[in-house]
């Protein structure tokens, strides 16, 4: 059955460039990372103006945007391409929990994976809106936007998804400045969330454990 692309790259209006302040260039990344083992008790998250940073069991990926927010914009209206994106949002979720529950500390960081995997998640969104992490609009915004994402894990085809009460395929660029809405506002909070992480630390922590061996 044929998707049409009904997504088409729009910039929002009034958008302006959000960034943390915290930032690190790919050569640092390749020069640190490129001949040494990563310790798998590490674990950081991080999201500069340029480039998403991931160490997880001993591994590093990293990802330079073409453009702020490029995960939406470049969205098509595609099974596989809003499944991703919200998978992308669930686990910011994850790393916000993350980060309120136990800051930089790595220990319990493994248990507490292991709770959220067991929580649905808008439990977990009901979570950061008592915290106060997500304003109760961002929240509204996510639960409203679980039609689409029920839609395409559940449907049959995409004729039956629906955003707002109207067929995706009809709605799309709705669905996806809200979603550029969303994610700025999710980028906003980690921003400054990830503060808690010394990255100087971390990387001096790469160095050490390397020297001994």
């Amino acid at each position: 059955m044929h998707s049409p692309d009904c997504g088409r790259n729009q910039q929002v209006a009034g958008s302006n460039p959000v960034g943390p302040d915290m930032e690190i260039t790919e050569k640092e990344l390749q020069d640190t990372f490129s001949k040494m083992k990563i310790p798998k008790d590490i674990r950081l998250f991080m999201i500069t103006k340029n480039m998403y940073v991931r160490i997880y069991q001993g591994k590093v990926t990293w990802r330079l945007l073409s453009e702020e927010f490029e995960f939406v914009k470049k969205m098509k209206c595609e099974r596989g391409e809003i499944l991703d994106l919200f998978s992308k949002m669930e686990f910011m979720i994850n790393e916000l929990i993350q980060l309120n529950l136990l800051g930089a500390n790595e220990e319990g960081a493994e248990k507490l994976d292991d709770l959220l995997a067991q929580a649905d998640f808008f439990s977990r969104l009901k979570l950061l809106r008592k915290w106060k992490s997500l304003n109760n609009k961002t929240v509204e915004m996510l639960n409203q936007a679980k039609q689409v994402r029920n839609g395409f894990a559940h449907a049959w085809g995409i004729e039956e998804v629906l955003y707002k009460e109207k067929p995706i395929e009809e709605n799309f660029e709705t669905f996806k400045k809200d979603m550029e809405e969303i994610w700025r506002a999710l980028v906003e909070v980690y921003s400054v969330e990830q503060k808690k992480y010394d990255i100087d630390e971390i990387f001096e922590k790469i160095r050490r454990q390397n020297k001994k061996k």
